[in-house]
């Protein structure tokens, strides 16, 4: 295949295998694409009146109980799509959703992914700014 990189042309036998295309009722797959249908939901949004309805939305059918409701709405009347579905619990859903996904494709396919070497390094639990400045605000 021509452009294709060495890793995909090395792995692309690998791709058919039953140990990378997980069964599609289970986890990490059903989520994953739960968040795909989320994504698309929140691109191409319409807005609709649901005070009057009865019956739930069908995102909040699919998506409730995966994640908690976004704090910041405790309180509101409004339903519970989209307004206290999207927030920080859903993001954090999401990227674990994906992320899971995505080391199950990695491991069936014996290749590391760059994140992997980057959490074990703990890069992921420092808070952006926070490192390096000492008392007089300069880099330590």
């Amino acid at each position: 295949m021509e452009g294709c990189s060495k890793l995909s042309r090395s792995t692309r036998g690998s791709w058919s295998s039953p140990a990378v295309r997980p069964y599609r009722g289970a986890q990490p797959y059903q989520d994953a694409w739960l968040v795909i249908g989320l994504r698309n939901v929140i691109i191409h949004y319409r807005p609709e009146d649901l005070s009057g309805e009865d019956e739930a939305h069908v995102m909040e059918k699919r998506l409730r109980g995966k994640f908690p409701d976004n704090g910041l709405m405790t309180g509101a009347g409004n339903a519970w799509w989209p307004d206290k579905a999207l927030g920080h619990g859903a993001a954090v859903w999401a990227h674990g959703s994906v992320k899971a996904i995505t080391d199950h494709v990695a491991d069936a396919i014996g290749i590391e992914p760059v994140y992997r070497r980057v959490e074990a390094g703990g890069w992921f639990e420092q808070t952006p700014g926070e490192r390096g400045l000492d008392n007089s605000g300069r880099m330590e």
